[in-house]
């Protein structure tokens, strides 16, 4: 605080010393840091109680000495006819003050499945880019219509952080849709299949064993008529397992090509001026099989990212390989992805039986399997007529 508002350190040498402390308390003169080293003491004043301190030791025969001037005001003093200085540096302040306004970085975390190449495309189509003046940017706006561009995230949240925004998003799958269990609803079918067994726990069965049902058919209703003719409303619960047939197909290609990258890179570099790129090489078609790799280092001043940056395209070169499978192997490939399938799609279902059937179509191999399962194809589905708030409702 000192170095901001200035101050004197002084001595203070003369055998009434203490005299002169008590004179500066009594005229309100504030000595800080007083102490005695020897026969010299030192204290600090301001500027303006310096003067007149040294008026007040006079009198009891007390000479004070400036020993040091410390803080902005005695600087700026010192340089006062470089005034232009001061004025570059108050002027690169405001700059970079209001430099901070704009948007110079935009960060993506939390993504795996999808592309930050993506994600930034679809954040400018929004408004989103480098050069963004903030204070008229809606980023709730620009979030909600990102979320409603890339239904595959669960969350995306637009993040200020000075002149950076951050894009941090979820792509994890979203949580089923559970009707609470004060709201009425009936029990409908996921899937065409053959009613096996039925437990109903609340609600009106409205199937048999062996019927067929197809998908979105009512198994189960939540409004309930007695024996009496009294209406109520539930929240229909059951589990219903039925059989379901159904083929899955399987394929892989017996001529395939992959590629064998032969360790050749290109580095091509462009300047980056708040979103507008400058090459920095002659542009030249590339003929060459190739993988194309972009990264962006962007200029600091102090910490804050600048609007300027130094692009670098690295071109990693690579031959086409043709690899051949026989049927053999691509058997086994498809066995692999039929574990894959059933781990993942079937997880939740008990396989009771399944039947594969290979055949080669031209360059294709191809897998057919057909599969009866047994499964719990009971879904909630909220009742969408209007309910009459006269009928009594029974969780």
């Amino acid at each position: 605080m000192l170095k901001w508002i200035g101050t004197v350190l002084f001595q203070a040498e003369g055998d009434e010393v203490g005299r002169f402390l008590s004179l500066c308390r009594s005229n309100g003169l504030n000595v800080k840091h007083f102490e005695k080293s020897g026969s010299t003491c030192r204290g600090y004043l301001s500027p303006r109680e310096y003067k007149q301190a040294s008026s007040l030791g006079k009198s009891v025969g007390v000479r004070l000495r400036i020993e040091k001037k410390i803080g902005i005001p005695f600087l700026i003093y010192r340089y006062r006819k470089r005034l232009g200085l001061f004025i570059g540096v108050a002027a690169a302040v405001g700059v970079l003050m209001f430099l901070q306004c704009f948007v110079w970085a935009i960060d993506v975390s939390g993504n795996d499945q999808i592309t930050d190449t993506h994600i930034l495309a679809t954040a400018e189509k929004y408004g989103l880019k480098k050069g963004l003046f903030l204070p008229k940017a809606d980023l709730e706006k620009i979030e909600l219509d990102m979320l409603g561009d890339l239904p595959t995230l669960s969350f995306l949240s637009l993040n200020r952080i000075g002149s950076r925004v951050e894009i941090e998003l979820s792509e994890e799958s979203p949580k089923p849709f559970i009707i609470p269990g004060d709201e009425p609803c009936n029990i409908v079918s996921s899937k065409t299949a053959q009613i096996a067994e039925t437990e109903v726990y609340s609600g009106q069965k409205m199937v048999k064993l062996g019927d067929v049902v197809y998908e979105g058919d009512l198994l189960v209703s939540g409004v309930v008529e007695s024996a009496d003719g009294k209406t109520t409303y539930h929240h229909a619960s059951a589990k219903i397992l039925a059989q379901t047939n159904f083929t899955k197909e399987f394929s892989v290609a017996l001529n395939q090509e992959e590629k064998n990258y032969t360790g050749k890179e290109k580095k091509r570099y462009r300047i980056d001026i708040c979103g507008k790129k400058l090459p920095l090489f002659i542009a030249t078609s590339i003929n060459a099989p190739h993988d194309s790799k972009k990264e962006m280092d962007t200029l600091r001043f102090f910490g804050v990212p600048l609007p300027i940056g130094l692009e670098t395209e690295t071109i990693s070169f690579y031959e086409v390989k043709p690899v051949n499978f026989t049927e053999e192997q691509a058997l086994e490939l498809i066995e692999k992805n039929i574990e894959i399938y059933e781990q993942e799609e079937l997880k939740n279902a008990e396989i009771l039986s399944k039947e594969v059937s290979a055949s080669l179509d031209g360059d294709l191999f191809r897998a057919e399997v057909h599969y009866q399962c047994l499964e719990d194809i009971a879904i909630p589905q909220k009742i969408q007529a209007d309910v009459d708030p006269d009928i009594p409702r029974n969780p």
